[in-house]
């Protein structure tokens, strides 16, 4: 076990070596900061996590995060819900070098590692700056990065049919599930027949969203997101069907207003009738088996109306269940 455990350490220490560039930095509703970052030699799959330190917090601190960019995307993208003292420490240190930026009306977005890269148009670091800079940066970057470690969540692409349901921030690991899911549709239309067939057999053909919110803040920052995943698979790809739930407090004068308006998908209020659900989508995919994947709190309730839809079945529909807890 000892020696299992020092390996361990030594391959996260090894990675934590890596070239971090910090892209950009975005302050968005309800507490939450969308860090984007060019890192060397990091290969992940959608619905995966890492671990970030910043150095001049602690060197010895390291942090879980939900990747919600795309293997197809060319940066890696965490959302970070700023609650805790170390996430508002992070904010406060990656924030600082912009808000400076800023203060002098610069046009472009100061890089807070600009010891180590450069400002290009677009908020995009050249790859052959990362690789220049790779062992400097790593001794002085202002982010470590540990990982991709594995998740339940990974394990979408192995069913046809999958019910996605995040709540709140727990929606993380289904930004990247969708975001590949939009980027492998719209391959699909610029490639050949044959090629198509590959892109189709690595994401489901039916995709159930849910996702339950307090307010409509905590819904603005993602539902752009689905709005456009949507629209893409729409004309190409997998379909998506996407269900968004406000909890909390409900202004029913509100509905019509503002960025109400750019929701995703069927709103509703209140929680999701679970046993109503499953047993809608059962009847529709009879005979299939149904991944259903869950980040958030509310496991218990789910996992027993699986198991008793389970036990009802009599066509060979089944629900295979698999929680993350956040």
């Amino acid at each position: 076990i000892i020696v299992f455990f020092i390996g361990d350490k030594l391959i996260g220490h090894k990675r934590a070596a890596r070239a971090v560039h910090v892209v950009s930095v975005n302050k968005l509703e309800a507490d939450v900061m969308r860090v984007e970052m060019l890192v060397d030699r990091f290969i992940y799959k959608p619905g995966q996590y890492l671990y970030l330190n910043c150095p001049k917090i602690s060197e010895n601190e390291w942090h879980p995060f939900t990747i919600t960019s795309a293997p197809e995307e060319n940066t890696v993208t965490v959302h970070i819900r700023c609650r805790g003292d170390w996430t508002k420490d992070f904010r406060e240190k990656l924030l600082a070098p912009e808000e400076a930026a800023a203060r002098g009306s610069m046009s472009m977005v100061q890089n807070p590692m600009a010891a180590h890269s450069e400002v290009v148009k677009e908020g995009k670091v050249r790859a052959s700056k990362l690789k220049e800079s790779k062992g400097k940066a790593a001794e002085n970057s202002l982010v470590r990065v540990d990982g991709p470690y594995g998740s339940g969540s990974e394990h979408v692409f192995e069913y046809e049919v999958a019910i996605l349901i995040g709540a709140g921030i727990g929606v993380t690991p289904f930004a990247s599930i969708i975001k590949s899911t939009r980027l492998r549709a719209e391959n699909m239309k610029s490639h050949q027949a044959a090629k198509r067939a590959t892109f189709a057999a690595l994401q489901p053909n039916q995709i159930y969203f849910y996702w339950a919110c307090r307010d409509r803040q905590e819904f603005n920052w993602f539902s752009p997101l689905l709005n456009e995943a949507a629209k893409t698979c729409a004309v190409s790809g997998p379909k998506i069907e996407i269900n968004t739930y406000m909890t909390g407090e409900l202004n029913l004068d509100e509905l019509t207003k503002g960025d109400n308006k750019n929701w995703a998908g069927n709103k509703w209020a209140g929680r999701p009738n679970w046993k109503r659900i499953l047993k809608e989508i059962a009847a529709k995919h009879a005979g299939k088996c149904i991944g259903v994947f869950l980040c958030g709190p509310g496991a218990a309730d789910i996992d027993a109306q699986v198991k008793a839809c389970n036990k009802a079945s009599k066509d060979g529909t089944s629900f295979e269940f698999h929680k993350e807890n956040f």
